[in-house]
């Protein structure tokens, strides 16, 4: 089995386990020199790497011996390291689905904008998943989200309890390694055990004191879909921080904001407190959205922190 290949479903402290290219799933450990000593990464493969392997003592094991280049990664700084080291999420996924709940937890767009940044950055398909529908009013929903169905974001409305919106969800995936991401509670694994059949993955109801999920999946988990494809669990988050992304580099990724910027006064303007801000006057305006705006600029403050925190 020297030189085989395969792709990694499942990574635990210091194993994985590797679909091979020929069929069999192998629990793997890693060779010793894909660790780094200067990354405080738990693991260096990540969930849909491609790897290479070598035989272990029994045929249901192996050893990776490389990882191969990514094509793309989901991947947000390592708590407590001031943004130096790089937690890799996933490898190699053809759609991002952000997953946001209608209600319970509330809807939170803040999320969507930075997921949306991570996905134009790494080339990566996006469709935001908006889930428990059923409990919200569809009009006031549609409001909530008008700006990022002006933006042309691809948006599909789910209900896992009720069925809605799950056969034009599958449509939208066939065929492609598909990762979903979001808040805890907001009904990922619903989703997926509702999506895979066979599946039945543990969920739990979201705390109504704190108005927040409760982790039920706590490993990135990849179940591969009849007729090609897969869909990746992962663990929920409360937050999620951009790896490497500099703040002169966010308006890149909010279009509204980066044609208004083009008549700026000056060149470089945080649309903060210069004046001739073009994009503070669009958002005057109502040609920029204002959630949409302030948005941008939490995210410009929290990555220049992050810049001063690193030293560089």
């Amino acid at each position: 089995m020297t030189g085989a290949l395969g792709t990694v479903t499942r990574v635990d402290s210091r194993v994985c386990w590797v679909r091979c290219d020929d069929g069999a799933l192998r629990k793997c450990s890693l060779r010793g020199r894909l660790f780094h000593s200067d990354s405080e990464a738990r693991n260096p493969v990540a969930v849909g790497d491609r790897v290479e392997l070598s035989a272990g003592e029994h045929e249901e094991e192996g050893r990776v011996e490389a990882v191969l280049p990514r094509r793309n990664k989901l991947s947000r700084p390592v708590a407590a390291s001031a943004g130096r080291f790089e937690q890799v999420i996933v490898a190699n996924v053809d759609c991002l689905a952000v997953v946001v709940a209608a209600a319970e937890p509330r809807l939170r767009p803040g999320l969507i904008d930075r997921y949306l940044i991570v996905a134009g950055r790494q080339r990566i398909e996006p469709v935001v998943v908006v889930n428990k529908i059923d409990l919200v009013d569809r009009a006031a929903l549609a409001a909530a989200l008008a700006v990022f169905h002006e933006l042309g974001e691809r948006l599909v409305y789910t209900s896992a309890t009720r069925g809605d919106g799950l056969a034009e969800l599958r449509q939208i995936l066939a065929g492609k390694r598909t990762v979903f991401a979001g808040h805890s509670g907001v009904g990922k694994s619903a989703l997926l055990s509702a999506l895979v059949p066979g599946l039945d993955l543990e969920t739990r109801r979201v705390s109504r004191k704190t108005d927040r999920g409760v982790h039920t999946t706590t490993r990135v988990t990849l179940f591969e879909l009849e007729g090609g494809g897969a869909l990746i669990d992962t663990p929920g988050v409360r937050a999620l921080g951009l790896w490497r992304i500099e703040p002169e580099e966010v308006d890149a990724y909010f279009r509204e904001i980066t044609a208004a910027a083009r008549q700026c006064r000056f060149r470089g303007c945080t649309h903060d407190h210069e004046p001739g801000c073009a994009v503070k006057a669009a958002v005057e305006a109502g040609a920029i959205d204002a959630r949409r705006f302030a948005s941008f600029r939490r995210i410009f403050v929290s990555l220049a922190e992050e810049r001063r925190e690193r030293g560089y």
